[in-house]
């Protein structure tokens, strides 16, 4: 898949929570959620339902392998133009499809966000590519964690994880060199690849994708196995969590064998101190991302 360079605009509940701001309340929700727009993006700046809403820097542009051109803007959502943002619109577009989404601020209530989240599940299932693009963004923008530095070498995966290469081959991560071209959510070419020794605990992730059709290279059994250290950075439908910070019932992104689509995934078990080994490996890679067993993982930084 190939990325569009972009300037990095989007913003996150940690980011919101920096400066004490307003919440969002249920019916402002419901206002932002009845813009309607039917045809390419709105102005960089408009009025609608009594909302304020202003474009915030430059759309994110994404090409997967399909050739089709993917868009994500951004608008910060106010109740007159320059007071705090109550949240952003999100706006998703696709050939000749337009989605939008509201994206509330920190200081929202639960009940508020709990409308987003599920509307973006909602959403995901029924548009190709918003969820992977979405969630991508909201990584990006989400402050890096300070454990990398109290844990450095503990971001890491055992020497048999496969990852997933752009000729459509893969290869044990142990095999993995620098220069090696590897699939991710942008062009990808590996940087780095760092081996540590030592003991280090295993926790083993199981998910099942979420109602989609389905392939892998080696599963018949319909959920994907991923056993990695309890620090590294995974990709989830609300962007960046490490995989201590997992929930069973979260979503991650797995990528189709076949299609090369990335498709929603519900994590079904964690087990905790699976195993332990003596040897691990981590990527940096250009893009930021990777699969590993066709799940979307982050660099560590």
């Amino acid at each position: 898949m190939r990325f569009i360079p972009f300037v990095l605009v989007a913003v996150s509940w940690a980011t919101f929570a920096q400066e004490r701001q307003p919440g969002m309340t249920l019916a402002e929700f419901d206002k932002a959620k009845a813009v309607e727009i039917r045809s390419g993006s709105p102005k960089q700046h408009f009025r609608s339902h009594g909302l304020s809403y202003r474009q915030y820097e430059t759309p994110l542009s994404f090409q997967f392998n399909d050739g089709v051109e993917h868009k994500v803007s951004f608008y910060d959502i106010s109740e007159r133009t320059g007071q705090s943002a109550l949240g952003q619109l999100v706006v998703y577009s696709s050939q000749n499809r337009l989605v939008t989404l509201v994206l509330p601020n920190e200081t929202s209530s639960k009940a508020v966000k709990d409308n987003f989240v599920a509307d973006l599940k909602a959403k995901s299932l029924t548009n190709d590519g918003l969820g992977i693009c979405v969630a991508f963004a909201l990584s990006q923008a989400q402050p890096h964690s300070k454990i990398v530095l109290a844990h450095p070498q503990e971001f890491c995966f055992p020497a048999e994880t496969f990852v997933n290469l752009v000729d459509g081959t893969e290869k044990k991560i142990s095999g993995i060199k620098a220069g090696d071209e590897i699939t991710g959510i942008r062009a990808n070419r590996v940087e780095r690849v760092v081996v540590n020794e030592g003991v280090f605990s295993l926790t083993r992730l199981l998910v099942r994708p979420n109602g989609q059709a389905w392939v892998s290279t080696r599963n018949e059994s319909g959920l994907l196995s991923l056993e990695v250290t309890p620090y590294h950075p995974v990709l989830t439908l609300l962007g960046k969590k490490r995989v201590e910070d997992l929930r069973a019932g979260d979503w991650l992104f797995v990528r189709d064998a076949v299609t090369g689509r990335y498709l929603t995934a519900e994590l079904t078990n964690i087990a905790s101190a699976f195993r332990t080994v003596d040897k691990v490996y981590h990527l940096q890679t250009e893009g930021g991302t990777y699969e590993a067993e066709n799940i979307v993982v982050l660099n560590k930084h």
